[in-house]
Parts: structure tokens; C-alpha cells; sequence
């Protein structure tokens, strides 16, 4: 593997495991807030704080998205550029 080529796998690698767990966590929340008793809930601090969480994950899984992309695409250039 070229040197250029090894900080980009590893990079994408890094940014492919943060997508995975943006994934689970947003999941997780998601299943949380389609249930109807979590707005029956008291605790009305704990919705506005986990419908913020939401909107802070799409927001990180929208930017690691668009990192993967670039990576992706480096690693496309380093390869159409060797041949």
C-alpha cells in the first residue's frame, strides 16, 4: 500500500466505525421517541433534550457521511492516478 494511500485507508476506516456507532446511537434514540408514552412523560427536559440529541446526530452523521465521500473519492483518485 502506498504511502499516500495508508493515512486515507485508516482515516476512512476511523470515519466508517463513527458512522457505524452515529448509526446505532440514532437508532436508538429514534426508537425511543416513536414510542407514544415518551411524550406521556413527565420529565418534558428529557424530550427537548433527546429530540436536540437527534437533530445533533443527523448533523454528525451528515458530516461523516460527506467525509467518507471525500476519502472515498481520494482513494479513487490515488488509484486512477497509478494506472
Amino acid at each position: 500500500m502506498s504511502s499516500q494511500r495508508r493515512p486515507l485507508t485508516r482515516r476512512l476506516q476511523t470515519v466508517e466505525a463513527e458512522i457505524t456507532r452515529l448509526t446505532a446511537e440514532k437508532k436508538r434514540l429514534e426508537s425511543m421517541i416513536a414510542d407514544p408514552h415518551f411524550y406521556n412523560s413527565a420529565d418534558r427536559e428529557k424530550v427537548d433534550s433527546s429530540l436536540k440529541d437527534q437533530a445533533r446526530l443527523d448533523a454528525l452523521l451528515q458530516q461523516a457521511e460527506q467525509q467518507w465521500l471525500e476519502l472515498q473519492q481520494a482513494l479513487e483518485d490515488l488509484t486512477a492516478n497509478r494506472a
